[in-house]
């Protein structure tokens, strides 16, 4: 019989660091982010599947809520009071923006590094190659993205992160790929 286990939901203490990042990041556009929005950015930020934390909708309201007003009050000038803040981003908004492109066109070569210091290019307009530190390792990641509703491109499970020796035995067989290749397109 074939299985998964169903991963165990985040803690309310990782849950909590895991919303204020995003509100961190996202401080410049907080009243077009949408809930549904916040769930996806969870789970792909604990890797589940789309859908697994609807669950914890009120909860993630109420942590979003939380956190939005605790980076305006860092915001706020001393002199500025509080009750000018800008209202709490509605969470059944739509954002009216268009998807964005990647910054680079399938094929273009070159790598372009990002903020985190990783370098990548696209290999094609829903996939990303990306060269990356995680700890005391490098890796490579293959990756699909898919656009959300704010525009932005996210990362999807569909992929592959490899070491420096898995990549290399992966390149290794480059010429046994082509001569497959040349098989199954004749």
């Amino acid at each position: 019989k074939h299985w998964m286990a169903t991963p165990l939901p985040p803690s309310d203490a990782d849950l909590k660091e895991a919303i204020h990042l995003f509100v961190k990041i996202n401080r410049e556009r907080l009243e077009t982010i949408t809930l549904k929005q916040v769930r996806e950015h969870l789970e792909d930020f604990f890797r589940f599947q789309r859908g697994d934390l609807t669950e914890l909708r009120g909860q993630m309201k109420e942590l979003f809520t939380e956190a939005v007003n605790a980076i305006q009050e860092s915001l706020a000038d001393d002199d500025e009071p509080l009750t000018k803040k800008r209202p709490v981003a509605s969470l059944t908004a739509k954002p009216k923006t268009e998807p964005k492109k990647p910054k680079t066109e399938a094929g273009a070569g070159g790598l372009t590094r990002d903020d985190e210091g990783a370098l990548s290019t696209w290999l094609a307009p829903s996939v990303k190659l990306k060269v990356y530190k995680f700890k005391k390792s490098v890796l490579i990641d293959v990756r699909k993205y898919w656009t959300g509703n704010d525009g932005e491109l996210k990362p999807t499970s569909k992929g592959i992160s490899m070491t420096e020796d898995q990549w290399r035995g992966l390149i290794a067989h480059t010429d046994d790929i082509e001569k497959a290749l040349a098989q199954f397109n004749k």
